[in-house]
C-alpha cells in the first residue's frame, strides 16, 4: 500500500504595498462667528436717519386704555431679534411742558412781565419753588393765552428773559431778633495754672506749672485737671511718670521726664517743670495740676 503526505492547512497573508502621495498642510482662512447685529447710533450722523421714527403725534390713538402712537421699527432685519435694553429714544426740537395755570389768576404788572398769585416760579439756594425741581429758568419757552382789556382772546408765545422777585406784594420783611447766647457756649475762663501736692516721699519737687499754650476749647474742655504718679524712680531722665487727665481724653500712660525737668501734660500745650536739685523722685509720688486757658 502506497502512502503520500498531505501538508496541513495554513493561512497565507501576501501584503501589498504601494508608494502614497505626501500630505501637504492646507491653510484655513480665519473668520468670525457670532450674532450680527444691526446698529443705529444717535451720534453717528449717518446712521440717524436709518433710525427715524417720522414726526412726532401728539394726540396718538387709545392703545391698553392709554393714548399712544405706534411706530414701526425703522429698517429693521427680517427675522432679527430687537436688544429692548439697548434701545433708546431721542427727540429733536422738542418742547416739554412742565408747568401749565389754567386758573386764570395770573396778571401782567408791568411791561413783559406776568405774575402768578398761587406760583412761586423761582427762588434762590434755598430752593423753595413749587414748580418742578429747579423752576423757571432763563430760555424757556412760554405760551400765555387769555383776554385783553376788550375781552378778546390772544395768545403769545415767547421765551423767559428773567425772573424777579421785585414786586412788593412778594416782599416779606426781614424779622431779626437780637442775639441770645446759647446754654452750650463754654463759659469765659482766664488762664491760670495751680499745682496740688499729693503723696510725696522722694526728694524731687513740682516748681511750677505753664497754662499759657494749653488750648482744649476743639474737645470743650478749658480747663483740664492732671494726676502726675511716679511709675520709675530717679531724676530727670531717668524718672518715668504717668499722666492721667480727669476727662479721660488727654492721658499718657508712661513717659520719662526729660533733662532739665519740663514735662508736657498731656497734648494739649501744658507743661509742669520737676526741680530734682535736692534729690530723686521715688516710686508713688504725686501731683495734681489743674490748668485753664485763656477765653471770652
Amino acid at each position: 500500500m502506497a502512502l503520500t503526505s498531505i501538508p496541513a492547512p495554513a493561512l497565507i497573508v501576501r501584503q501589498q504595498f504601494a508608494r502614497q502621495v505626501g500630505v501637504t498642510n492646507q491653510i484655513l482662512s480665519p473668520y468670525i462667528y457670532g450674532p450680527l447685529a444691526h446698529v443705529v447710533r444717535y451720534d453717528e450722523p449717518s446712521e440717524q436717519a436709518l433710525g427715524k421714527l417720522g414726526v412726532y403725534d401728539p394726540v396718538g390713538t387709545l392703545i391698553s386704555g392709554q393714548l399712544q402712537t405706534a411706530y414701526p421699527w425703522p429698517g429693521k432685519p427680517v427675522g432679527s431679534t430687537l436688544d429692548k435694553d439697548f434701545v433708546k429714544v431721542f427727540v429733536k426740537q422738542a418742547f416739554l411742558r412742565y408747568h401749565e395755570d389754567t386758573s386764570g389768576t395770573a396778571t401782567q404788572t408791568g411791561l413783559n412781565t406776568v405774575r402768578s398769585p398761587n406760583y412761586i416760579y423761582a427762588t434762590n439756594d434755598y430752593g423753595t419753588t413749587n414748580i418742578g425741581t429747579q423752576g423757571v429758568t432763563v430760555g424757556d419757552s412760554a405760551l400765555i393765552t387769555g383776554l385783553d382789556a376788550s375781552s378778546n382772546p390772544f395768545s403769545l408765545a415767547t421765551r423767559v428773559i428773567g425772573v424777579s422777585g421785585s414786586d412788593p406784594a412778594d416782599l416779606i420783611p426781614a424779622s431779626v431778633s437780637a442775639p441770645v447766647a446759647s446754654s452750650q457756649n463754654i463759659a469765659a475762663s482766664t488762664q491760670s495754672a495751680t499745682i496740688t501736692p499729693g503723696t510725696i516721699v522722694g526728694l524731687a519737687t513740682l516748681a511750677s506749672a505753664d497754662a499759657s499754650l494749653y488750648s482744649g476749647l476743639t474737645v470743650r474742655r478749658p480747663t483740664e485737671t492732671y494726676t502726675i504718679t511716679c511709675l520709675t524712680g530717679g531724676v530727670d531722665g531717668v524718672a518715668t511718670v504717668q499722666i492721667t487727665s480727669a476727662s479721660g481724653t488727654d492721658d499718657v500712660a508712661s513717659v520719662t521726664i526729660p533733662v532739665g525737668g519740663v514735662l508736657a501734660l498731656g497734648a494739649r500745650g501744658a507743661t509742669a517743670t520737676f526741680d530734682f536739685s535736692g534729690g530723686a523722685m521715688a516710686v508713688g509720688d504725686s501731683w495734681t495740676v489743674t490748668v485753664t486757658q485763656d477765653y471770652t
